[in-house]
């Protein structure tokens, strides 16, 4: 197992696949996977390794599990700096040449003329580095000649245990990746009974969390499907 000093997104990281030593309590937060998502990015300058285990997920494991949508209206929030969209786009325009078009939206919705990576990572980002490996290509356009991203799934555990770990990426597998499979998550795990906090949680419009919730309250004992194995 890989072990590490503790970052606040290691707990999210290991519910969605990654072999880290980790025996506490997992949060909303860190089941959520879009929003583990956005805040691994920004370990990309302090915590590099971290990242790079976020990319190999989203390459080997979860990235067909993504709620694009649902991420594109997360990093339009503000919660992200432009180093860290302009990271996003990039991750987004190599899982795009994997064969994953939804993330194209990525790419259409965040990328502004002109944008700059402005801060490089003090260990990637040096000369030798990139030369001895190679440069990241879907970061030249944005003027950062950083270490290229390589990865592998040998910390990986298998898509059977992440649903075990990860009960809205499981729902997700098995309702589809929609508003609808994870409303019902929220509702399962009695987060969210109104639109309102529906809307909170997930970023979507109202109409969208009233619709779902109309469909799934028609349901009793809808927990239940948290425990299908």
């Amino acid at each position: 197992m890989a072990v590490r000093e503790y970052v606040d997104v290691i707990p999210g990281l290991w519910s969605m696949g990654a072999d880290y030593m980790y025996e506490g309590s997992v949060s909303l937060n860190d089941i959520d996977p879009e929003m583990t998502l956005l805040r691994t990015l920004k370990c990309y300058w302090t915590a590099n390794d971290v990242f790079f285990m976020l990319y190999a997920l989203l390459k080997f494991r979860i990235g067909p599990l993504i709620h694009v949508e649902r991420l594109v209206k997360l990093s339009k929030t503000g919660f992200l700096s432009n180093d860290e969209r302009v990271l996003l786009i990039a991750v987004s325009k190599k899982l795009v040449e994997d064969g994953d078009h939804r993330f194209k939206a990525v790419y259409k919705h965040l990328y502004k003329k002109g944008m700059t990576l402005e801060t490089l990572p003090r260990l990637h980002g040096r000369a030798s580095l990139v030369k001895a490996h190679g440069a990241e290509e879907s970061l030249l356009e944005f003027g950062a000649s950083v270490r290229k991203f390589e990865v592998d799934d040998r910390k990986l555990h298998s898509l059977k245990r992440i649903m075990e770990r990860n009960s809205w990426l499981k729902l997700r597998v098995l309702m589809g990746v929609n508003y609808r499979a994870d409303v019902t998550y929220l509702k399962c795990v009695g987060q969210a009974s109104k639109a309102s906090q529906v809307v909170q949680i997930l970023g979507c419009d109202s109409s969208t969390a009233s619709k779902n919730l109309k469909y799934i309250d028609e349901f009793d004992n809808l927990e239940g499907i948290l425990n299908v194995s």
